[in-house]
């Protein structure tokens, strides 16, 4: 009887902090997860931007010297 006093002594406390800690840190961590995640939709979101952009300048314009629409693979520079 002695020793089950004894456990239940050191393991209430520890039960009781691990619960206090869980319920602080689930909220904490939930908040910094929603942030990391918003955080690389908009990293994302701004890569494809930046990557059409990129593309769209780097086309040959619809109509060239030649009157030519650009749809050979000649039209589209020296290969």
């Amino acid at each position: 009887m002695k020793s089950l006093r004894l456990q239940l002594r050191f393991l209430l406390p520890l039960g009781l902090l691990l619960f206090v800690a869980a319920y602080i840190t689930v909220p904490l961590v939930d908040r910094l997860t929603l942030r990391w995640f918003l955080r690389d939709l908009d990293i994302r979101a701004q890569l494809v931007a930046e990557t059409m952009t990129s593309a769209i300048a780097n086309t040959p314009r619809a109509l060239n010297k030649n009157g030519s629409s650009g749809n050979r693979v000649g039209d589209f520079g020296p290969f």
